[in-house]
């Protein structure tokens, strides 16, 4: 499904251009109507479309975008139009890493460094956030023009999978960890093996690995170690080496721990080349995003297998050998043993010249039925020895914290996986609710427990906002998360837009993503309708001025960067200019902040991780070799205005196509085009411009009128 420029989604996402194509999403630059400002507006693959995939795409989508942090582009919206599923991001105006790579590589020491600590800080926050992000790749890698670096697509690729990803495995064949080409457990180490093979292509300038389809690039994954990195570049340091091929260990107990742990390698790095900081292990093109086909997941798991099983092969042949001489050998002894028994029951018969055969026949068979039962006590000691090395038994996880899980578990030689994070009130957060095995039980060695992660109550106790104005509660809880819902109803007492009652109570508990019903006053009952004024242009205080002196009430205030709006001015109001409401109803609105300051400082609080500052500096040398020198122009400044559509409906008209078309000095564009509700109008649509500019209005196809707006 391609969406042409023009198109609006949602009455608010309008198409500019086609950006991208990924494996699952088109991607689009697209302008915020509401908020004015350029995003990018990424479109799920029709394929990709079920029931059972949206809401795993929703809930993930939901989950990356309550990250913050400067390295990781922002997740500001999901939701879908009809059947146009789509997530709204942060648009970032400069590079991928992949057209960095090809333009500039091999890069420096400190390029490699600088651009992997920006990296490794939004690995950090993601992996402490319980996010892995399965798709690390120099094209979901952003690098601004300033040299700051931003990793997109946060909690896309987890979507398709359930905790683990078997049939349709995701990723980029040329990044992907060795567990992920066998369709295994994928957790975080995953994603520092995908940042090693970056590294080590930025260092290179090459891919590690190559192969003419995804089974052959599988197997090299799995099976061939790293190709020397001095072989191809002689300048690459002993520190950078060392820290690419712990990243890139084959087995995952081998590389970093966490992202931290190789995020202060990377610092260490900058000022110290020999790398004897980092721990020695015992190591056992442009890549487009790839689903694995059903059948090249199974040729890869076979080739695995046949690999395996000729290794097992060797094994059984010399274990047979073994076991062979071994019985050769009891056989022996229990002769051995026999003729012995034999020899003494002959010696200690009576010296005569009788020959009592009787007692020589008990004798026998009492030795031979001796020989018989040490057999089997040694086959049986053997049976058991051989049973319990190859298995564990389970322990109790439950209540342990996930560290500790996770260091209990190596002990015993199996994994901790899948895991799923539910609220528990009873069971302290990050710690283990259930497991999927129940203590004591035996399983192979090298098996997986699943288990359930609590991440605690999360309850929070509710306020009292009874007799508040709306526009306070908004103030109250605008960083709680919840879902506000507001309800308007008649009240002979209480005054207009303040709140009568809310549910769930003061003092009840609720839930993060919990909803939280206020019942506002719209006054009394005989109270009158009130068309909603024209807010947008004026400053804060005259608006909610304005707002208080036509009967309704000030709603949420929010502010948002904008590069065409005047710093204290309205952008965007909740309720159009011109429809009639409720006295009473709270209007909200959008307060512009100006202009997004560019500096290369970044001021961090406590609770965010600090960005290093050579890890910037080290990416503009790159930057500035792709940007041509640029003259400087004097920018226009850039107006916003209000269109008002209000055509004359007959009655029982439903829904109506509205289509507003620009034209700016000839060249006519579709800046507006999407399904009214009768019920909507009059419509109130922001546009833009530095110069006079025509716009034509359609009705269903119809022309309706023309207007023109200066924007002096």
């Amino acid at each position: 499904m391609k969406l042409e420029p023009g198109t609006v989604i949602s009455d608010r996402y309008e198409i500019i251009e086609l950006i991208g194509v990924g494996g699952m999403a088109n991607v689009y630059c697209a302008k915020d109507l509401k908020l004015d400002r350029k995003v990018s507006f990424k479109v799920l693959k029709e394929e990709f479309i079920d029931e059972e995939f949206i809401g795993k795409f929703s809930k993930e989508a939901r989950a990356a975008a309550r990250i913050s942090h400067i390295n990781i582009a922002n997740v500001y919206d999901v939701g879908n139009d009809g059947n146009v599923y789509y997530i709204v991001m942060e648009y970032v105006d400069g590079y991928t890493l992949k057209d960095i790579i090809k333009t500039k590589a091999p890069f420096t020491n400190e390029e490699v460094l600088g651009i992997s600590i920006q990296i490794a800080n939004a690995l950090e926050v993601a992996h402490s956030n319980n996010i892995v992000h399965r798709d690390i790749k120099p094209q979901n890698i952003l690098v601004t023009k300033d040299g700051g670096v931003k990793v997109t697509d946060f909690g896309i690729a987890r979507a398709t999978t359930s905790n683990t990803i078997t049939t349709d495995t995701m990723g980029s064949v040329h990044y992907f960890s060795p567990e992920q080409a066998r369709g295994g457990y994928v957790d975080f180490k995953s994603d520092i093996y995908s940042l090693g093979i970056i590294m080590y292509e930025m260092i290179t300038g090459k891919l590690p690995f190559d192969g003419d389809g995804v089974v052959q690039l599988a197997m090299k994954h799995i099976n061939e170690p790293l190709p020397n990195i001095r072989d191809i570049n002689p300048k690459v340091s002993n520190s950078l080496e060392k820290i690419i091929l712990k990243a890139t260990a084959k087995n995952a107990d081998n590389r970093y721990s966490s992202s931290r742990e190789l995020n202060n390698d990377l610092k260490k790095a900058l000022s110290d080349e020999s790398g004897n900081f980092v721990t020695e292990n015992s190591i056992d093109e442009d890549s487009p995003t790839v689903v694995i086909k059903p059948e090249e997941m199974e040729q890869i798991k076979n080739m695995t297998k046949n690999n395996n099983q000729k290794q097992k092969d060797k094994y059984e042949d010399r274990e047979y050998l073994a076991k062979e001489k071994n019985n050769n050998q009891s056989k022996i002894n229990s002769k051995q043993i026999v003729s012995k028994n034999i020899i003494q029951a002959k010696t200690m018969a009576p010296n005569n010249k009788v020959n009592n055969k009787s007692m020589e026949r008990k004798v026998t068979i009492w030795a031979v039925l001796t020989s018989l039962l040490i057999i089997c006590v040694i086959t049986g000691f053997l049976i058991v020895w051989v049973l319990s090395g190859g298995n564990s038994k389970v322990p109790d996880f439950k209540g342990k914290t996930w560290e500790e899980a996770v260091e209990i578990a190596k002990d015993k030689e199996i994994y901790i996986t899948n895991i799923k994070e539910e609220y528990d009130e009873n069971i302290k957060e990050g710690s283990i609710i259930d497991q999927d095995v129940e203590p004591g039980e035996r399983i192979k060695k090298g098996s997986n427990i699943n288990v359930i992660l609590s991440l605690g109550s999360g309850q929070f106790e509710v306020e009292d906002f009874v007799g508040l104005d709306i526009s306070e509660v908004y103030r109250k809880v605008e960083n709680l998360d919840i879902e506000l819902k507001e309800e308007y109803i008649y009240d002979q007492e209480i005054d207009i837009g303040k709140v009568v009652r809310q549910s769930p109570e003061a003092g009840k508990k609720l839930k993060p993503g919990g909803k939280l019903t206020l019942y506002i006053s719209k006054g009394k009952e005989d109270g009158e309708q009130v068309i909603v004024p024209n807010l947008i242009g004026l400053d804060e205080e005259s608006a909610k001025a304005t707002i208080k002196s036509e009967g309704l009430s000030v709603g949420r205030v929010s502010r948002v960067e904008s590069d065409s709006v005047e710093e204290g001015k309205v952008i965007d109001q909740s309720i159009s200019f011109g429809n009639e409401v409720a006295e009473g109803t709270a209007i909200s609105i959008v307060i512009s902040s100006g202009k997004k300051e560019t500096t290369t400082e970044t001021t961090t609080e406590t609770t965010t991780l600090p960005i290093v500052e050579e890890s910037t500096e080290a990416t503009t040398e790159i930057i500035s070799s792709l940007e041509q020198t640029e003259t400087t122009t004097t920018q226009p400044v850039i107006k916003s205005e209000n269109l008002v559509i209000n055509p004359t409906l007959p009655e029982g008209t439903d829904s109506l196509e509205v289509k507003v078309v620009e034209i700016v000095d000839g060249q006519s564009k579709t800046i507006w085009s999407s399904n009214h509700s009768a019920s909507s109008f009059p419509l109130s649509i922001t546009v833009s411009g530095y110069k006079p500019t025509q716009y034509e209005l359609y009705i269903n196809g119809n022309l309706i009128g023309t207007e023109t707006k200066s924007f002096n």
